[in-house]
């Protein structure tokens, strides 16, 4: 206890030093309404938004955001430094639609020009408080409200949500083979890692996402044991030196599924979960899985392990805390704010660490 209050103190006092105050999620519950006496209240909702609409594809993600309700209007402010500045209101309602299955709610603007309001709510209480208050403005408005079809809503909300063992019926002919070749490996997964998105308790499902935690884990570990002694054995075939395999398919392959969550993270707007995973998968690699490996060997054999050789660990070592170190003065520069200018420099410095690393094995640099 003592230790989680000194945890927290520290927390406060970093992020007022650098953003000069606290964020919304540091001072509010994210499971919690908080009402006040006139009625208004305020609470975190999960706001649909389109990213990356410059490339060539763009996708849905959810953005934390913190929700204040009067009894004429709705604002909100983003999850981020300086948000009391960021105000943001919301034209005239027209219409809602609720998806109570999936905590959705679709708001509608009376304004030709502003696009309809795809929220997420944490739990089912919530969901049901801010449907209550958006059609009390609504009604207050002089808004006539329809009657909601939750079928329509459903399929209006819930498009983005993959069926692993539903047929492409729209698919190419490729997409139709590839989904015959891996429909095993595809029926396996949907039945063992409970897609929990598609839960209809009413609230966020505890048990069935923690399940579905310790199963993705576990499927991650087979298909990454999978791809990696593949990727291995068609390098050695190709007469490809192990240490180049080593630090190219092998730490992509055992990286692809940190990848893989940290987008999903990113996707649903929890940056900073996908930040953490980056990171904290890092700190597991070094301390767990080089030290559990060491320590069953001291273990079983009852002696030391003296078959470690440098063969420029070392220099590895040092150019992993260099870009550490740069990564974090980029983001701080920038004020915890990532940019895509910050992604094309992480991008760039990767290639420029494997030209530097292939070049020494090949040419002795």
């Amino acid at each position: 206890m003592v230790w989680t209050s000194m945890r927290q103190s520290l927390k406060l006092s970093m992020s007022s030093l650098l953003h000069s105050e606290v964020l919304p999620s540091e001072i509010h519950g994210l499971q919690e309404i908080e009402m006040e006496d006139d009625g208004t209240f305020s609470c975190f909702l999960w706001q649909q938004s389109r990213f990356y609409t410059k490339a060539t594809r763009s996708y849905n993600a959810w953005q934390l955001r913190w929700f204040s309700f009067t009894e004429e209007e709705m604002t909100s402010f983003p999850d981020k430094a300086s948000w009391e500045s960021r105000e943001h209101s919301y034209p005239k309602m027209s219409n809602v639609l609720v998806d109570e299955k999936n905590l959705l709610l679709k708001v509608s603007f009376a304004s030709s020009s502003a696009k309809d309001l795809v929220l997420r709510a944490p739990n089912g209480d919530i969901l049901k408080t801010v449907e209550d208050k958006v059609v009390k403005i609504m009604t207050a408005a002089g808004v006539s409200i329809d009657e909601v079809d939750n079928e329509s809503v459903e399929s209006t909300m819930s498009e983005d949500i993959e069926n692993l063992i539903e047929w492409p019926t729209n698919g190419s002919l490729i997409e139709k083979l590839f989904f015959i070749l891996f429909f095993p490996l595809r029926i396996s997964i949907h039945y063992t890692n409970p897609d929990v998105r598609l839960d209809t308790s009413g609230d966020l499902p505890i048990v069935k996402s923690y399940f579905a935690s310790i199963s993705s884990v576990v499927w991650f570990v087979i298909l990454s044991y999978i791809m990696v002694s593949s990727l291995e054995t068609i390098g050695k075939l190709l007469g490809v030196p192990s240490s180049v395999i080593g630090v190219t398919v092998s730490a992509v392959g055992t990286s692809y599924p940190n990848l893989l969550a940290s987008q999903a993270s990113a996707r649903a707007g929890l940056g900073n979960m996908a930040l953490g995973n980056a990171f904290g998968s890092n700190v597991f690699n070094i301390l767990v899985a080089l030290g559990f490996p060491w320590l069953a060997y001291c273990l079983y054999t009852g002696k030391e392990y003296h078959g470690l050789k440098d063969e420029g660990i070392s220099t590895e070592v040092f150019i992993l805390l260099f870009f550490l170190v740069a990564y974090i003065i980029m983001i701080m520069m920038s004020g915890w704010v990532l940019y895509r200018y910050h992604a094309f420099i992480c991008i760039w410095a990767y290639f420029g660490y494997l030209v530097y690393v292939i070049g020494s094995i090949f040419f002795d640099w």
